[in-house]
């Protein structure tokens, strides 16, 4: 079964090497912001990570084509979803949590 938690600052370079790119700086920001979970697998090693991003997300800011449903209710976007090559399940995890 896949855990869920919070990443610590001390494991950026764990989700870097997941990551495999240059994306360090938005990796730390999603640490330091609170915004960033690491999902460890039956052996607490860490198997995949995301970002969880609650509220207003200004990536979404400004749609190009179409445009909000409702843009009253809040809501929560995940950014980043990445995995080990051999983890499995990952994904379904991050979005059943």
């Amino acid at each position: 079964m896949i855990k869920i938690r919070k990443t610590d600052i001390t494991e950026l370079n764990t989700l870097m090497d997941i990551f495999e790119q240059g994306t360090e700086e938005i990796i730390k920001k999603d640490i330091e912001n609170g915004n960033s979970y690491v999902c460890l697998d039956e052996e607490q090693n860490i198997a995949g990570t995301f970002a969880f991003i609650q509220g207003n997300d200004p990536t979404y800011v400004q749609i190009y084509d179409g445009e909000w449903i409702d843009d009253i209710r809040p809501y929560g976007v995940i950014h980043r979803l990445a995995s080990t090559e051999d983890s499995k399940g990952i994904a379904s995890a991050c979005l059943q949590w």
